[in-house]
């Protein structure tokens, strides 16, 4: 078991992390916009919809690796990466192309977050990288914000700060548990249970005067 010192030491790590990757998405779909917009003239059937769902594939290639009779976690733990990468590709194609995804995107691109995510943190528990306890917190804040986002489903309510940076976390755990870094997934997983509580509170006391805007929806 870490240590107080070193829990506080990887939470401040993993914080300035995931607070690195909140400041600089903004900046980077800015200079992917104007290339996503060019190939949706060349492709205009693509869709964040259909970019989600091929985002549900590298995640099962790389539990296929990583489950194998002789696994290979580092190689899985790159297509993991690749299949968190198309998760934020959905959403900026569709802010880049003004893309109204409409009730069924706003279900979704969720869905399948919620699938991909906490069928890994299962398989973990049941491996006993961390406490079956953790995951039953993760899975049960994830489902209130889910019944808090279908109540008010007609709203515009993209990811907050803490959803999306809980997000972040997510992966992180993943990624960590893949390659055997049990306590720092241990400690990822912890603060994104802290940052989906204060997601899960955000969302119940927002007013609802958002007006509608283009683009994906994300449950946090």
């Amino acid at each position: 078991m870490a240590k107080p010192s070193s829990f506080w030491t990887r939470f401040h790590w993993f914080w300035r992390l995931q607070s690195l990757a909140t400041r600089t998405k903004p900046r980077i779909e800015s200079v992917f916009a104007p290339r996503f917009r060019a190939a949706k003239k060349h492709c205009p059937f693509l869709t964040a919809n259909i970019i989600t769902t091929f985002r549900a594939f590298p995640s099962w290639l790389a539990y296929a690796l990583f489950t194998t009779d002789e696994p290979y976690p580092k190689t899985a733990a790159f297509v993991y990466f690749l299949a968190a990468l198309l998760d934020w590709l959905d959403g900026a194609w569709a802010r880049a192309n003004e893309e109204d995804s409409g009730k069924f995107g706003k279900v979704y691109d969720p869905l399948i977050d919620k699938l991909i995510i906490l069928g890994w943190l299962l398989f973990f528990a049941c491996q006993n990288v961390f406490s079956f306890r953790l995951f039953l917190i993760m899975a049960g804040l994830d489902a209130f914000s889910t019944l808090i986002y279908f109540a008010r489903i007609d709203r515009l309510e993209g990811a907050n700060w803490f959803g999306g940076s809980k997000k972040v976390l997510q992966d992180i755990c993943v990624l960590l548990a893949i390659l055997g870094q049990t306590s720092p997934a241990i400690v990822a997983l912890k603060t994104a249970i802290g940052l989906s509580v204060a997601s899960s509170l955000g969302k119940a006391l927002q007013p609802s005067t958002q007006e509608t805007l283009p683009g994906k929806q994300e449950v946090s």
